[in-house]
């Protein structure tokens, strides 16, 4: 539960202005990323097992402060979309969502599917607050992005500005109005992965399902004012085209993006070639949400 201090280690502390793409692929077997919790945090429940009628593998956790006053959990749900509304239920807690202001590119209807919904549960001052910060697809996501949230939370206020800063709330400099997650993703990402992600020249050769854990890492992946990375509300991940040359280059089939993140410890966790996408423009990536066409 160490912070070591490294704004490198810690992907939601990097420096907002984005650093120059680098021309020399990434060692091939990639460098290991510490999401460790921060001083303060405290990993107080984690299950790893298969959740939902279709068995999906997946993470239930619940990630504490020390004052009592903030939490994090990853709580497997049912995500299906009917009549163009998006509709979250838990599996393991009694609680619904029902997700609004998600501009939905995509089928008016989705099946129903295992999901892992992120919520943050704050008392700032005296009424408690719980909200789902972000539905995934992938329950290891979840995990990056609440130990993200930590490091940049020190207690239940900065969380709360932070749940905020997700949702667009406030105003910022010379009262512009703060862009929400979702629309600065939208801003910052292509509409469609048609362009190498590390060259960008148009290219079909190979094709990447990007994790939103690895997609964080790769240059220019949007952040906020705060330094913390941009999550969409529904993310099933992310696409990217890759052309044979960078491909081979990069050794990329022998990169699976589908690893786990690795818990060494309660409260201390690892991803493994976690900078392995470091070297590509996020900007060339496109977002694919839950619900989307397949």
């Amino acid at each position: 539960m160490r912070f070591d201090g490294n704004p490198q280690t810690a992907l939601g502390n990097r420096s907002p202005t984005p650093t120059a793409t680098t021309t020399s692929p990434p060692p091939a077997d990639g460098r290991v990323t510490d999401l460790s919790l921060p001083d303060g945090w405290a990993e107080t429940a984690f299950r790893r097992d298969a959740f939902g009628p279709d068995d999906v593998a997946g993470l239930a956790a619940t990630l504490a402060h020390e004052s009592g006053d903030a939490a994090l959990s990853i709580v497997p749900v049912r995500y299906e979309r009917t009549d163009g509304q998006d509709h979250v239920d838990a599996l393991t807690e009694a609680f619904e969502h029902r997700p609004g202001g998600v501009d939905v590119h995509g089928p008016r209807e989705a099946s129903p599917r295992t999901a892992f919904a992120l919520r943050a549960r704050f008392t700032p001052v005296s009424r408690e607050r719980e909200v789902v910060y972000a539905v995934t697809g992938d329950a290891d996501d979840a995990l990056a992005v609440a130990c993200l949230l930590a490091r940049a939370c020190p207690d239940a206020g900065a969380l709360k500005e932070r749940v905020e800063d997700h949702g667009g709330a406030g105003v910022g400099p010379a009262s512009a109005a703060v862009l929400s997650d979702d629309e600065a993703v939208d801003a910052a990402l292509s509409d469609a992965a048609d362009r190498c992600a590390f060259t960008g020249q148009p290219t079909s050769s190979h094709h990447l399902h990007v994790p939103l854990r690895y997609a964080v890492a790769a240059e220019g992946y949007p952040q906020s004012d705060a330094g913390v990375v941009r999550v969409p509300t529904l993310v099933d991940g992310f696409a990217a085209a890759v052309s044979h040359g960078a491909w081979t280059e990069r050794s990329l089939g022998d990169f699976e993006p589908s690893t786990d993140v690795d818990r060494t410890a309660p409260g201390e966790y690892r991803l493994p070639d976690g900078d392995r996408l470091a070297d590509a423009d996020a900007g060339r990536f496109s977002l694919v949400r839950l619900g989307a066409d397949p």
